[in-house]
């Protein structure tokens, strides 16, 4: 990649970056994100055994080791779908159909990955505290759902390759 293209793509990720701050100091409501991933998180804890009733966002786990929580903004994974968007089209040089090709199999891929995010540190806490709960949150899931964006974008833009690699065997 030549200076002139990482400059292409370093100007528009931050311009697509934009949308961040827009939603940030605008005070937008996220409030359909956090139904959504409050009803999911509810159906899959209910699926793996847990005693989970919800209201609103507020998810509560009965049981031995009762504890509830809040799905807030920043549980839904709205920061990493946008990094995903922000990098898929900052990329100079490729066509819209690839760029929604990667949207369209990546944006559920991050969605699944926070949800997962989400269920792993409830069981983290039913196992071993909300100590331990508390630093896979602030610390280890930031880093892989990080990771798992930028696989994900660095995956779409190997499709090629990968699609080749996939077909020869």
């Amino acid at each position: 990649m030549n200076q002139r293209k990482i400059i292409v793509f370093l100007s528009r990720l931050m311009l697509l970056s934009l949308p961040l701050y827009f939603i940030l100091w605008s005070g937008v409501s996220l409030s359909p994100l956090q139904e959504a991933v409050s009803f999911q998180t509810e159906h899959v804890l209910s699926f793996a055994g847990l005693n989970v009733s919800r209201t609103n966002t507020r998810i509560e786990i009965r049981g031995e080791k009762p504890f509830a929580f809040f799905i807030d903004e920043d549980c839904t994974g709205w920061k990493s779908m946008l990094f995903l968007f922000a990098l898929v089209f900052a990329v100079p040089g490729v066509k819209l159909k690839k760029r929604l090709f990667g949207l369209v199999l990546g944006l559920p891929l991050v969605w699944i990955v926070n949800l997962s995010r989400i269920i792993t540190i409830v069981f983290i806490e039913q196992a071993h505290g909300a100590q331990l709960a508390l630093f896979f949150h602030a610390y280890v899931w930031k880093a892989v759902l990080i990771s798992a964006v930028l696989l994900i974008w660095f995956l779409w833009m190997k499709q090629k390759t990968i699609f080749r690699f996939l077909t020869k065997y």
